[in-house]
Order: structure tokens, then C-alpha cells, then sequence
């Protein structure tokens, strides 16, 4: 458990978005033993029974920031199978083609526009919007990829360090490119014995013609 929670301060202390690449290219083969076996990880459960409980499981999801595929497998698990990765470690998306929950593997930076047209009718990002990750402006980005009405549904720290989200969420919203997102309480997304370490799921759709609307 040290070893893994070690690793985590390791990645969050990436000064780039190349070397945030570069530290999980690293983490990589181990991840999931860490991550999930180690520390007890719950996130991407938690965040797809979300998605499933407001969209039925025929409809086409990005899994953004993907990494090695638990968000996908979580999905996967809930009848999902129309499913895209896209994350910035060659070596993450590696580990998830090999999990075989996604018909679609892509590299790149979400902080930058993504090479998809607005083809989704959703977008999950878990994990994705913390320190030494994400910037802010790449919530946007996932918007843009969005079909009008498509749901965003990502993961926040429920600590200050999300405080630029929250700013970039208003703003999404004022520019009426983002509904209203709507906060859930927040989740211990280890077990126990690793701190006392909390996520919120956070949910706003693209607006359309049912612009507004978080439910189905």
C-alpha cells in the first residue's frame, strides 16, 4: 500500500503534460495492482453506475483519460460495449486495448482539441481532473465532442484543489455552452486505512433541445 500510494505523489508531481505521459507509461503494468488491489479503488465503479443509471447502455461513451481501462471494464460490466479510450500514456492505453472493453484506442492530450467529431452522447472522465493532471480548459474540450444534450460526467477532489473546475464549470456555463452541473456528495474513493482522500461525481450535458436537464 505504501508503494502505491508513493506512486500517486510521484505522478501528481508532474510539471508537464509530457512528463505526466511519461511518469504512467512507467506506472503502467503495475496500475491496477495499485491502484485497484492495493488502495481499494471505487471511482470508476461509482462513476459508471452513474452514467448507467441516466443512459441506456446501447449509447456511444468516450471514456476520457482513460488509463488502463478500469472506467471501460466498469461499463463493460453494465452492458456498455459502444466505448472509445482516449488518454495521453501510449503504455496506459496498452493496458486497457488489453482488458477488450473498448472498439476504440486513441493517444492523445485531452487538454488540447481532440480529433472526434460531436459523435458521443457521452463523455466520463475519472480521475482526470486533479492535481499535476487535466488542465481546466480540457473540460471543454470534452464538451465539444459532446452531441447536443450529451451528458459530462467527471470526477472532482472534494477539496480546494478543484476549486479551478468549479471556476471553469461557471464559466462553461455562463458562455451557455455547459448546462448547470449539478454535485453529488462526495465518496471516499479509497478504503479506510488510505486516508482520508474524497471525490464527487459531477454531471452537465451540452446544450440542446432538453438544455437543462441532467435526467434522461
Amino acid at each position: 500500500m505504501n508503494e502505491a500510494l508513493a506512486r500517486i505523489e510521484w505522478v501528481y508531481a508532474a510539471d508537464s503534460a509530457e512528463d505526466l505521459r511519461d511518469r504512467y507509461d512507467v506506472w503502467a503494468e503495475v496500475y491496477d495492482r495499485h491502484v485497484q488491489e492495493a488502495l481499494g479503488y471505487t471511482g470508476a465503479q461509482r462513476a459508471a453506475a452513474e452514467l448507467a443509471r441516466l443512459l441506456p447502455a446501447s449509447v456511444r461513451v468516450l471514456d476520457a483519460g482513460a488509463g488502463t481501462g478500469l472506467v471501460g471494464a466498469a461499463l463493460n460490466a453494465l452492458g456498455f460495449s459502444r466505448i472509445c479510450a482516449v488518454d495521453l500514456s501510449p503504455r496506459m492505453i496498452g493496458q486497457a486495448r488489453a482488458k477488450a472493453v473498448y472498439d476504440g484506442h486513441v493517444v492523445a492530450d485531452i487538454g488540447h482539441p481532440l480529433p472526434f467529431d460531436p459523435e458521443f452522447d457521452a463523455v466520463i472522465a475519472c480521475g482526470v481532473f486533479t492535481i499535476g493532471h487535466a488542465p481546466a480548459r480540457a473540460i471543454g474540450n470534452l464538451l465539444d465532442v459532446l452531441r447536443p444534450d450529451g451528458l459530462l460526467c467527471l470526477t472532482l477532489r472534494a477539496d480546494s484543489t478543484a476549486v479551478r473546475f468549479h471556476e471553469e464549470l461557471s464559466r462553461l456555463e455562463t458562455l451557455k455552452r455547459a448546462t448547470r452541473p449539478e454535485f453529488f456528495p462526495p465518496f471516499r474513493c479509497f478504503s479506510e486505512d488510505t486516508g482520508s482522500t474524497s471525490l464527487q461525481i459531477v454531471l452537465c450535458r451540452r446544450p440542446g433541445s432538453g438544455a437543462g436537464d441532467i435526467g434522461p
